[in-house]
């Protein structure tokens, strides 16, 4: 995750519209520097304007709310007091997450074809976080395991909220979904698929077992985790198609230059916009 901010910077040396002076990782908690940091650095080296990518994988209270907050373009009651907000003069521009375009589907279709031996024999697993935002996060796992099914032929393919898998509950729920496709069919080989940017699907097994271990009950086997993938050069690349086009837009330019620049995605592969993330629930998903 730390290299992306360089390997963005260098794709964008690479072209002939960059106007971006620097471009640095700026972390929401846990880590340092913050948003806020960052933002006043920018402001110090002399930048006129921030454009802001949320590396998060789909719509949440992190990117509707907090991240908004840490920038100063929104204001919330119940914002988190520890995460600083930047009081800055520069003005923001906030680009939507990962889910907004075709490049996450693709690359965890690209995982999951790498791990894949005999279609017929296998299931997906797809894992990711979940925000509590159903309308947003079931359109993105269904674009998701589409694209998996196409690039590998196996149709068995579902997807889990699983949170950071360091609670019980979700390895308990993890756990549980194995059981269930392997209660259909023992010998099957299940591929498990990472939606999260910072973790592999190997990783995300390697914590999830080292939970189950902790807690005196059997680890997960015979599952494939599938490698990272945030950065590899088709996220990177497409990081900076989105941070070309915002800044594009937010200095003026027409929609007719931004398609010159980097080729607009269908709004096909953007998840629907009504009803608000706010007022819609968490069901099970499952194709």
């Amino acid at each position: 995750m730390e290299r992306v901010a360089d390997s963005v910077l260098n794709a964008m040396k690479a072209r002939s519209y960059n106007p971006f002076q620097s471009i640095k990782l700026a972390h929401l908690e846990f880590a340092k520097p913050s948003i806020a940091e960052v933002c006043e650095g920018f402001e110090a080296e002399g930048c006129d304007r921030i454009i802001a990518y949320p590396l998060f994988i789909s719509v949440s209270s992190h990117s509707e709310r907090d991240i908004p907050n840490a920038l100063n373009i929104r204001y919330h009651d119940h914002g988190d007091p520890d995460i600083r907000r930047y009081t800055g003069k520069l003005p923001v521009t906030y680009t939507a997450p990962m889910d907004h375009g075709p490049i996450l589907p693709q690359m965890v279709a690209e995982c999951a074809k790498e791990i894949s031996v005999d279609p017929s024999r296998e299931s997906a697993l797809i894992l990711s976080h979940g925000g509590g935002c159903e309308h947003f996060w079931e359109h993105m796992h269904r674009r998701v395991a589409a694209e998996v099914t196409k690039a590998t032929g196996v149709d068995d393919v579902s997807w889990l909220a699983v949170s950071t898998g360091r609670s019980a509950e979700s390895q308990d729920k993890l756990a549980q979904a194995v059981a269930d496709i392997k209660a259909k069919d023992l010998t099957r080989r299940i591929l498990i698929l990472s939606c999260f940017g910072g973790l592999s699907g190997t990783q995300f097994l390697e914590r999830i077992n080292q939970g189950l271990i902790k807690r005196n009950l059997s680890p997960l086997e015979g599952l494939v985790g599938c490698s990272g993938w945030i950065n590899r050069a088709p996220v990177v690349e497409e990081i900076a198609n989105v941070v070309q086009r915002a800044a594009a837009a937010a200095l003026g330019h027409s929609i007719a230059d931004i398609e010159q620049m980097t080729k607009l995605p269908a709004k096909d592969q953007f998840p629907p916009y009504n009803p608000p993330f706010w007022l819609t629930k968490d069901r099970p998903g499952r194709r």
